[in-house]
């Protein structure tokens, strides 16, 4: 009757983690537990345990006889001293049955030892007895408060990571909509890979932020990148680790950072900035690495037409098993009612960008430096203002002395309108940058102003930005009540 009594599940669900190296002990421990109504979660390393708990918060942390002696007492450290963990009991499992280890686990902050081999009844009759325990209102009302708290924290961080990433569409035409497509792409094949949801939000994140590092790079060597030197592009290929360098300082965004700081590593071990190859590289990354560049090439540039989405999707399996993991890629095909072009605007629009695209086209022709900038407004005022005037003076002066013919006057009248329309043309780049020019405005008058910060590679400035997107979640934090 008692035994019968031990394998029935229990009434209400509970959330156990498990933290164990060794595989088979995990799987063993994991076994323990197989008829119970629990939700499992394991994890391998204390980092991934601790990252782990504070987003699951669990009922229960289960220590494996795997972990190093130092390493047990670093998690039930750990767990002690954060606020929202500190209440959760731990029961951990060692592979001496010495007394001194056991007292020494107890010591450390275990609620109970158990030592190998583990007797399967009473470990569940121990783990149930905790979990219904009362365990104090403080906790559930703290865990409540946190969780309505960091709702609304994350809710007002994805509102400026968006206004950020609208920010940067404004760079070019070829850029519009593209944070969007890639982001919904790269949700999509992460669920053909059935990622957990609750990993979604931070891939989310890493997809939007994946270029943030440009800022720290000059933005006339990215629209430049085909024609750069080798020396140049080395420079622009720091930008995953200017990445890091300003989100790691923001708690909320360290596990978004796999996609910016690696999403240029290739499965080959080709890629960069630290050449990593196969399986260490981080699947959220290898999955954004073939929806980036799904996602460039069907969206075209000023200096190569788009490709058809069937085109791209053909050179992305001929690159499965070299620069893409061969699983994400059959992942990605499967999402291939998704693939369409991502450009969908109407006609009318479509136009407009075309006609824009060109003035562009025309624009990186010429100098895009601010010196060169102001070199062309100055030659382009000449050319309409000063130089027809000119013309106009001699052929005055020529008629005086009767030296004008009709020849001459409809040479120099052609002349004179080939030199304004020179003119006009020079000031083909203007148009952009007074477009943009109110749109900031436009956005600025409705309280949306986009981060956008241009900064060189001196420390003091990337310390800037650091500190800047640090406040802007500071802000958001001081909007809700802090526990």
């Amino acid at each position: 009757m008692d035994a019968v009594q031990l394998e029935s599940p229990p009434s209400d669900g509970h959330t156990l983690l498990i933290i164990e190296p060794v595989a088979e002990a995990r799987e063993r421990l994991a076994a323990v537990f197989a008829r119970e109504a629990y939700e499992l979660h394991q994890a391998i390393t204390p980092p991934q345990a601790l990252t782990m708990a504070a987003l699951i918060t669990p009922d229960l942390i289960l220590l494996g006889p795997g972990l190093a002696e130092q390493a047990r007492a670093d998690v039930c450290r750990q767990v002690r001293i954060d606020p929202l963990l500190k209440d959760i009991p731990i029961i951990s499992v060692v592979a001496d049955s010495g007394l001194s280890v056991r007292l020494r686990a107890l010591e450390d902050g275990a609620d109970d030892v158990f030592a190998e081999p583990v007797n399967v009844h009473e470990v569940r009759l121990r783990v149930r007895h905790i979990l219904r325990q009362d365990r104090p209102n403080k906790l559930t009302a703290q865990r409540l408060e946190y969780e309505r708290a960091q709702g609304e924290m994350e809710t007002a961080l994805d509102a400026i990571l968006e206004k950020w990433a609208f920010s940067q569409e404004m760079i070019g035409v070829e850029t519009v909509g593209h944070t969007r497509r890639v982001v919904d792409l790269t949700l999509a094949v992460a669920r053909q890979l059935q990622i957990p949801e609750h990993e979604m939000p931070m891939i989310r994140r890493g997809a939007i932020l994946h270029d943030i590092g440009r800022v720290a790079v000059d933005q006339d060597d990215v629209l430049a990148w085909s024609t750069l030197a080798p020396g140049d592009q080395a420079r622009v290929r720091q930008h995953p680790s200017r990445a890091e360098e300003l989100l790691w300082p923001i708690p909320l965004l360290r596990q978004a950072l796999a996609i910016p700081r690696h999403h240029h590593e290739r499965w080959d071990g080709s890629g960069y900035p630290k050449g990593l190859q196969g399986e260490a590289i981080p699947l959220a990354a290898r999955i954004f690495a073939v929806v980036d560049v799904y996602d460039e090439l069907c969206a075209g540039h000023p200096r190569r037409p788009a490709w058809q989405p069937h085109q791209a999707l053909a050179m992305i399996r001929t690159q499965s098993g070299k620069w893409f993991d061969p699983a994400v890629v059959a992942a990605f095909v499967k999402s291939q009612p998704l693939l369409t072009a991502p450009i969908p605007t109407p006609q009318r629009k479509a136009v407009r960008q075309k006609r824009v695209a060109r003035k562009r086209r025309f624009a990186e022709r010429l100098s895009l430096s601010r010196r060169g900038a102001w070199a062309q407004l100055v030659v382009a005022s000449l050319l309409i203002t000063v130089l027809p005037m000119l013309c106009l003076i001699w052929m005055w002066q020529a008629d005086v002395n009767g030296l004008l013919t009709s020849s001459v006057a409809a040479g120099v009248s052609v002349v004179t309108i080939a030199i304004m329309l020179a003119g006009y043309t020079l000031l083909g780049k203007y148009p952009l940058n007074i477009v943009r020019m109110r749109n900031y405005l436009r956005m600025l008058a409705s309280g949306d102003m986009p981060v956008r910060v241009h900064l060189s590679n001196d420390t003091d400035d990337l310390t800037a930005m650091q500190q800047y997107m640090a406040d802007i979640v500071r802000q958001a934090a001081d909007r809700i009540r802090v526990i």
